[in-house]
């Protein structure tokens, strides 16, 4: 497939339109997560509101689509709710909803984990198991990819963790032909509660169709 968009975050991200800030604030900070010079920084005050994310409107109606970026959950915390954080969306064009999600979690005792989301025709969800995306209980970077194509009960959902044995979730013989891929989210999409807080690190975003 040919690729789409990259980005590796510098002081200027030319592709991206930002989102207006609510509870969550964005920053490029260095260094980065895998060797390069810059990451973005998504920190969360604690309050419940809006979102705050980079997007990408380069994205045409697509039938499929496959993106990769870096992640590193940091200092983020629940607070103890355990419900989900959405860090990455793809969206559909006639309505706006999230046509796939990567939502994170923080389970009890503060692992982090994440999985996949992705909508059906009628509007509900298909989901993934889980992936922990810590190291034997240490906070560490991880390169994760999403897959996603649409089909007639031939669409699937694909989530991989790259790194230890590269674990990967999936749904699979979805019924989502009607749905497209217009633009993507990526930062604090959803899921900003009061009592989330800390930060968490995204770089590397790479997409293709």
């Amino acid at each position: 497939m040919r690729r789409s968009t990259w980005m590796g975050f510098a002081a200027t991200c030319a592709i991206f339109a930002v989102s207006a800030f609510g509870a969550a604030t964005l920053s490029v900070t260095s260094p980065g997560l895998d060797g390069t010079n810059f990451k973005l920084n998504v920190a969360l005050n604690g309050a419940a509101g809006g979102p705050a994310y980079v997007q990408d409107n380069s994205t045409n109606n697509e039938g499929t689509y496959r993106a990769l970026f870096w992640m590193n959950a940091n200092t983020f915390s629940s607070g103890g709710s355990q419900a989900s954080h959405t860090i990455f969306s793809g969206h559909n064009p006639g309505d706006g909803v999230a046509v796939f999600r990567v939502d994170m979690y923080q389970l009890a005792g503060g692992t982090n984990r994440i999985r996949a989301a992705c909508r059906r025709n009628d509007g509900t969800y298909a989901r993934t198991t889980l992936i922990t995306i810590d190291q034997n209980g240490t906070v560490v970077p991880r390169q994760v990819q999403i897959e996603w194509a649409a089909g007639n009960g031939t669409g699937f959902c694909r989530l991989t963790r790259f790194g230890g044995n590269n674990p990967v979730v999936e749904v699979n013989n979805l019924t989502n032909d009607t749905l497209s891929i217009r633009r993507v989210r990526l930062g604090a999409v959803n899921g900003i509660d009061a009592g989330t807080t800390g930060a968490y690190h995204l770089d590397e975003f790479e997409s293709y169709r």
